[in-house]
């Protein structure tokens, strides 16, 4: 009987690479708290960078987590209109608010 997928990219590369896998959870909560940002402006920083860079996997994985954790998805949604003009065109903008309505 095989194995279940592990959930999220992290889990699947802790599946073939542990230590890699720590040490990138290590780098990502050093970056996280090098600086005064709110955990909540973080994250839709982050989630705006997988948007513009176009990477739906990543968004939708942390998009999920921090719905459940209490990321209201109107300012989700509000994050992803700002970069409208400003770095992504509009097709862009509907696909990322499509991915977010997906998360639910």
């Amino acid at each position: 009987m095989s194995q279940a997928k592990p959930q999220t990219l992290n889990e699947y590369l802790a599946s073939i690479a542990p230590e890699v896998s720590q040490s990138f959870r290590g780098l990502r909560g050093s970056a996280l708290a090098a600086g005064p940002l709110e955990h909540e402006v973080l994250e839709l920083v982050v989630l705006i960078s997988f948007v513009t860079a176009g990477m739906e996997s990543a968004f939708m994985g942390h998009a999920k987590r921090a719905l459940k954790n209490g990321l209201a998805k109107e300012k989700v949604q509000h994050a992803i209109i700002a970069t409208l003009g400003a770095t992504l065109p509009m097709a862009t903008v509907v696909e990322a608010l499509r991915w977010l309505d997906d998360c639910e």
